[in-house]
Formats: structure tokens, C-alpha cells, sequence
């Protein structure tokens, strides 16, 4: 049961009037990246959900294409500095949540080659 005077001061509010990620941007290609950012890409999907979205860093825009410093499709398989593949229509900026977790993920991965590399 809700306390009545939090709802009374507002204390409470819906998680649906909160959006939990930032809104789509719809247009990747005209869009104004920030050097370093994380952002999520999607072919079909204008929400760019986090489940089927490529994630990436973006690192530079040579030409009109895309290069990304990092990027992982299941946040266990990370590509190094290389363009954002053809076909993505939809991009989002990543949430801090998300960007906790792909970085975490990222650090994991560089230890695990880490240790398979000889020395």
C-alpha cells in the first residue's frame, strides 16, 4: 500500500512516465555524434532496443561514414576501430545503465584475451 503522504508531495511517480532509455534518434546518418559516446544502432527498429542493437563508440565521421572505436553486437564479441557496418538506419545514445554494462563487459573481454596472450 502507498504511503499517502508520499503520494500526497509526489514522493511517488509511475516508472512509465520515466522513459528508461533516451528517445530514438531516427536518422543515423544525419545525426551529430559525440566523440567518445556510446550509442546503440539498429537496422529495423527506431526504439534501438539493447537486445538486437549493435552497440558502439563512436570515434570519428570520415566521408559520411561511421567509425567506431568498439563496438559488440551481444556485449561478449567487441570489434576494434572500424566503420559502422552498411544497413544501419536508427541510432540511440546509450543510457548510463548501458554504458556501465557495455563497459564492464568491454573490461571483461580485454582481460580474458589478456590472459590467452602469451608473454
Amino acid at each position: 500500500m502507498k504511503n499517502p503522504e508520499s503520494v500526497k508531495h509526489g514522493l511517488l511517480s509511475s516508472r512509465r512516465s520515466m522513459p528508461s532509455v533516451p528517445a530514438p534518434i531516427h536518422r543515423a546518418a544525419a545525426y551529430h555524434f559525440e566523440y567518445g559516446e556510446l550509442y546503440l544502432f539498429h537496422r529495423h527498429s527506431a526504439c534501438c532496443p539493447a537486445c538486437g542493437s549493435l552497440w558502439g563508440i563512436f570515434d570519428k565521421r570520415v566521408n559520411g561514414r561511421i567509425y567506431l572505436e568498439t563496438s559488440s553486437p551481444n556485449l561478449r564479441d567487441f570489434r576494434k576501430w572500424h566503420l559502422l557496418p552498411q544497413g544501419y538506419r536508427y541510432c540511440r545514445r546509450a543510457s548510463r545503465r548501458e554504458l556501465r554494462d557495455y563497459i564492464a563487459s568491454l573490461v571483461y573481454s580485454e582481460c580474458r584475451t589478456a590472459e590467452k596472450t602469451p608473454h
